[in-house]
């Protein structure tokens, strides 16, 4: 289990640590451990989430997450 800190995490995802701290509000974001007073998380599940989120916006905006050729045709 690689775990990372709020500000790894907030670079990952690309956002601020204070959007991180809104985020993990929601129900489906990834759980985060406390060690102390040091929240955490896994480095696996948010990936996990990340592509599941891709998948679901790809969808509602009627994409596919294939990647498109350059516009040839």
């Amino acid at each position: 289990m690689n775990l990372l800190t709020a500000r790894e995490t907030a670079a990952l995802l690309r956002c601020s640590v204070r959007q991180l701290h809104r985020l993990q509000k929601r129900a489906d974001f990834p759980r985060r451990y406390t060690i102390g007073r040091s929240l955490r998380w896994d480095a696996a599940d948010l990936d996990a989430w990340l592509r599941c989120t891709a998948r679901a916006t790809d969808a509602a905006d009627g994409q596919t997450a294939t990647p498109r050729d350059g516009g040839a045709a």
